[in-house]
């Protein structure tokens, strides 16, 4: 009897742990995954151990800057903000151009804290709607004007340091472009979309800040309506689908472009090369 139960036991901790896996592979990817999506999509390699040092480096810093909101320093400030598992896609995931009091989801996410505080606190109508609106203010003061600049400098600042990639004609931004939406594309694998912006909004981006910069001036055969074109033949997919199509389309023409701006002398320079397959 004794035996049985132990048996029992444990094969529903093994079925609760499979589902745990199950459960939190369909809301979440994690940083590895991202990691390897942006590796497919740049396919750029290591001549040698500084450049194997720097990939790494622009590759881990990278998902930290995406998807590791501070939730501590943000309390800190905000003794009404709370976050609930999977919730750190309300920030940082409107993308690197995006202006987050723009960026609906948060909008949402930050009334929806405010009054669930007011609420708790027993606050008087009057006092409770003068407290939201000023707290609503002061939030997004400082992300918009503090934090996001903080944080696209430092991603920008990465890409230099790691690719040398320069900021001349936005080269250094439109890579972090993709940077943001390589992973907000990933995102849309998972079942926990909410919180992430409309996939036509990503794909704009990618366009207009991603590959209108990089091919400014650029040598490679790629033009701008190749890629949409290429963009445009996915949008009838479901959204998951969708996403997975133009992750797959940017590694495509991408790695040309990088190899003919940057590839001779910028990113050997920091022991990088671009590998570039027949397809491309």
């Amino acid at each position: 009897m004794r035996r049985r139960q132990i048996i029992l036991s444990l094969l529903l901790y093994i079925a609760a742990a499979a589902y745990f896996v199950y459960a939190n592979s369909a809301s979440a990817k994690d940083g590895k995954a991202h990691i390897r999506d942006w590796e497919e999509v740049f396919n750029m390699a290591a001549l040698d151990s500084n450049g194997r040092k720097n990939l790494d480096e622009l590759w881990n810093f990278s998902q930290k800057i995406i998807d590791d909101p501070d939730y501590n320093a943000l309390k800190s400030r905000f003794e009404w903000l709370s976050f609930n598992a999977g919730e750190h896609r309300f920030f940082f995931h409107w993308g690197f151009n995006t202006n987050p009091e723009r960026f609906r989801p948060l909008q949402k996410f930050i009334d929806k804290r405010l009054d669930a505080y007011v609420s708790k606190t027993n606050m008087p109508p009057k006092e409770a709607e003068t407290f939201k609106k000023s707290q609503y203010k002061e939030f997004f003061n400082y992300i918009t004007k503090k934090i996001q600049p903080d944080r696209n400098r430092r991603l920008i600042n990465t890409i230099i340091k790691t690719t040398g990639i320069p900021r001349t004609r936005g080269y250094a931004g439109a890579v972090a472009t993709i940077i943001h939406d390589i992973h907000l594309l990933g995102d849309y694998s998972t079942s926990a979309t909410d919180a992430l912006p409309d996939i036509s909004d990503i794909q704009r981006d990618l366009l207009d800040n991603g590959f209108a910069r990089l091919l400014a001036g650029s040598g490679a055969d790629v033009t701008l309506s190749d890629i949409r074109s290429a963009f445009r033949a996915a949008q009838n997919n479901i959204n998951s689908r969708r996403a997975e199509i133009l992750i797959q389309e940017t590694g495509r023409f991408l790695p040309e472009i990088l190899n003919n701006n940057f590839g001779s002398d910028v990113l050997k320079r920091k022991g990088i090369f671009v590998k570039i397959s027949d397809n491309n």
